[in-house]
């Protein structure tokens, strides 16, 4: 049978039984909607979880490893890995559409953009030459520029460039370590149990102090239970703040971890400039979206972001944060020379 239907089956059954041990008909209307009204939330989450769950399957079986497509980004990243403390979590390496992370049958797994994974092997394969070219003989070096030939693509600042991706991996190694992908998934599942339980648990007390019984007319029950069933509306209206902001405290932890085991400070100046051009960005999209000139305060941009991007901290406050630790870098490193 399917799983989707079984919490359905089960409140079922229970209103059964108390209709057969009550052998009352506005009593059993009455319990049985708030069976049912109060198992629809987790009942409809666990659902969601559950195709969610499927999908997750079928797009990880889907995605390339990147140690066979970039060996030599993914010994970039199994380095970085490793000395971010993520090493015994076996943490696999895919290509996606963006950054990103998550878990799935207890196997971590973090994704790069493969895109900018281009532009990265490009990068580190520059970096991996500028350093053996320092190690080159005048002739050795003037025969590579004049016989030499590359089709990688040339990255300008490739240092700046490697630097911001390192620290991009090391958040998305903070989600891995943290478990934030299971956490969240706990959460989302956790939140309308909690929901009904503080429901359930004020309306008891209401009832009880207010001496309020069960309805003893059928018109009366029917009554009641619209009622029941309309609680689910609200309910339903604050789960997602609920999860959003949760959702945003795991990116802002996962941007502490990735600051906290930053290696240069010029890691985290890059880090600190990626934060302000999605800062930029996003202004710079507000404004154009806007049909009337004016001019945008920072609570309407706050505003427009949480429905742009309420699973995110707003840039601005992410950058500031950045911008802390790089303020605390000569402190904590008084013989760092940058």
């Amino acid at each position: 049978m399917n799983k989707e239907y079984g919490a359905l089956l089960m409140a079922s059954l229970i209103s059964s039984t108390l209709l057969f041990s009550m052998h009352n008909a506005p009593k059993f209307i009455y319990y049985g909607s708030k069976i049912l009204a109060t198992s629809a939330l987790p009942f409809v989450t666990m659902s969601i979880l559950h195709k969610a769950a499927k999908a997750t399957e079928e797009e990880i079986a889907s995605l390339p490893d990147v140690k066979s497509k970039s060996p030599i980004v993914c010994e970039w990243a199994e380095d970085i890995i490793g000395k971010a403390g993520g090493s015994q979590y076996d943490i696999s390496l895919k290509y996606g559409e963006q950054w990103a992370s998550g878990s799935h049958k207890n196997k971590k797994y973090i994704k790069l953009p493969f895109t900018e994974s281009l532009l990265l092997e490009s990068a580190l394969k520059q970096r991996r030459n500028a350093n053996l070219r320092q190690k080159m003989t005048f002739f050795e070096k003037f025969k590579e520029d004049f016989f030499g030939s590359s089709d990688e693509a040339v990255i300008t600042n490739y240092d700046q460039y490697i630097d911001e991706s390192s620290m991009v991996l090391r958040h998305e190694i903070g989600h891995a370590v943290a478990n934030d992908a299971e956490n969240a998934q706990r959460m989302k599942l956790g939140i309308p149990v909690g929901l009904e339980t503080i429901c359930f648990g004020a309306t008891y007390t209401f009832n009880k102090l207010c001496k309020i019984s069960p309805p003893k007319t059928i018109m009366k029950s029917l009554g009641r239970s619209v009622l029941v069933f309309g609680g689910i509306i609200p309910k339903a209206l604050c789960f997602p703040h609920i999860y959003f902001a949760y959702s945003r405290y795991l990116e802002t932890e996962a941007d502490k971890f990735s600051c906290e085991n930053a290696e240069t400070i010029k890691e985290l100046e890059a880090f600190h400039g990626r934060r302000k051009r999605h800062q930029t960005d996003f202004e710079r999209q507000c404004h154009l979206e806007q049909l009337v000139h004016k001019e945008l305060t920072e609570a309407d941009l706050r505003s427009k972001h949480k429905k742009f991007d309420p699973c995110h901290p707003y840039p601005a406050d992410r950058a500031d944060m950045v911008q802390k630790y790089i303020n605390e870098w000569d402190i904590k490193h008084p013989g760092d020379k940058h």
